[in-house]
């Protein structure tokens, strides 16, 4: 029997995504999007959050607990709901060698209409595809000298195979169904470690913090403090979620205390009112009169710390209401944080703060360069485009960020005009 170990999403394809045409992308350990608003940086975490919530579905739900899409018609490219939706995905696993899977899915409104399933194991390669239409392509597995044992790719989100029949031969019943027995079981820890790595995902989108001095008490934990559903706020997620798991609170307390030089504490007004205690140096006060930096990077801290090691979690837009200089400390902890417990980021940014952060993480040896990806993002005619981005070991950049830095030098060239007249 072979073992599976972690299987980890290392590359995305989207097609006709939103305002996406056709975008691929590599997944590591720190993966950036860089690019102006509305340019199509929040869509791939939205693809990704839409897989996670249409997991064991054979459709893919709009509106769940990850992220709430509408419609097919504000789901596909440019509205035109007779276009085909595309979401592939391609990762490594840890099998003792290398091993590899790509599952490519196709959607019309909304529903699987087509799946292709690749994976190479052990030095044998299994290969089917499904069709709604018909037309399956069936993977056969030879079994002795008459038997052979059959596989289809599968149409429910977050499996690739099972296991579609076969035939016997004569003498050959108990070495096929040996063979049978490890395919299958093979087959359903392989499906297995794919759904959770796709539900190791987690989206945490740049509307967070505390709006009230108190909040409802919940009856659990929850496992996404975002989510859109209506039926709690993100602080009563929080900290309802903060009381039954004790390790969040600490694990919090330690961040903020790193950032701000203030501690965090889980307190309650009577009679089951959470709220967060900012903790000074001899006293303590709501966090809602703390500053907004403290208050708006309190959720995004705890979220952090409870999700599972080995999940990936993209954090949108984490230099809101941070000085450049706390920008700089938060992508230190984030990435040291992150190496503790093999946890994946990913990161939408406006900031050359928080680029320039990661990249002299990198450069002082905090993050290998081969665990970094950027990308620049771009709206054009044609749709979203993405050009990936190299830094060199003296922290070059090709192609140079543009957007970024022009502005930069042209806000000072106005200002030594200004000052010249």
């Amino acid at each position: 029997m072979t073992n599976v170990g972690c299987c980890m999403i290392d590359e995305l394809l989207l097609g006709n995504f939103k305002g996406i045409r056709e975008l691929q992308l590599k997944l590591r350990k720190v993966t950036v999007l860089i690019g102006p608003n509305g340019s199509g940086k929040s869509s791939v975490l939205q693809a990704l959050a839409l897989l996670k919530q249409s997991l064991r579905n054979t459709n893919l739900v709009l509106n769940g607990d990850e992220v709430s899409l509408n419609s097919w018609k504000d789901t596909i490219f440019r509205g035109d709901a007779q276009n085909e939706l595309t979401v592939s995905i391609v990762g490594g696993l840890g099998w003792g060698i290398e091993s590899r899977y790509a599952c490519t899915m196709k959607f019309r409104n909304a529903n699987v209409s087509s799946v292709r399933a690749v994976t190479k194991l052990d030095g044998k390669t299994f290969d089917a595809v499904w069709e709604s239409q018909g037309g399956h392509k069936i993977g056969t597995l030879k079994v002795g000298k008459a038997s052979f044992l059959q596989y289809a790719a599968s149409a429910q989100i977050g499996n690739l195979f099972s296991i579609a029949g076969g035939n016997v031969g004569a003498d050959e019943r108990t070495e096929y169904d040996k063979v049978a027995n490890e395919t299958s079981d093979t087959f359903n820890k392989l499906n297995q470690q794919l759904t959770q790595d796709i539900s190791s995902f987690l989206f945490l989108g740049p509307v967070r913090g505390f709006t009230a001095p108190t909040y409802d008490f919940l009856g659990g934990p929850s496992a996404s403090f975002l989510s859109p559903r209506q039926d709690a706020t993100p602080p009563s997620r929080m900290l309802s979620t903060m009381a039954y798991r004790k390790e969040i609170v600490r694990a919090t307390d330690e961040m903020t205390r790193f950032l701000f030089s203030i501690g965090s504490d889980l307190a309650f007004d009577p009679p089951q009112r959470p709220y967060l205690e900012a903790v000074h140096d001899g006293f303590t006060i709501n966090a809602i009169n703390e500053g907004s930096g403290f208050n708006q990077l309190a959720l995004a801290l705890s979220q952090f710390a409870a999700v599972p090691n080995n999940s990936t979690i993209a954090i949108e837009e984490p230099e809101i209401h941070l000085h450049p200089e706390m920008q700089r400390k938060l992508i230190t902890l984030l990435i040291a944080k992150a190496k503790e417990t093999q946890k994946r980021l990913i990161f939408t940014t406006h900031s050359e703060h928080i680029l320039l952060a990661i990249i002299g993480a990198m450069m002082k040896g905090e993050l290998a360069a081969s665990d970094l990806c950027i990308y620049q993002f771009s709206k054009t005619e044609r749709g979203v485009e993405a050009k990936e981005t190299s830094v060199s070991d003296k922290g070059i950049i090709d192609p140079p960020l543009k957007d970024f830095f022009e502005t930069n030098v042209s806000e000072l060239r106005d200002l030594l005009q200004s000052m010249s007249r």
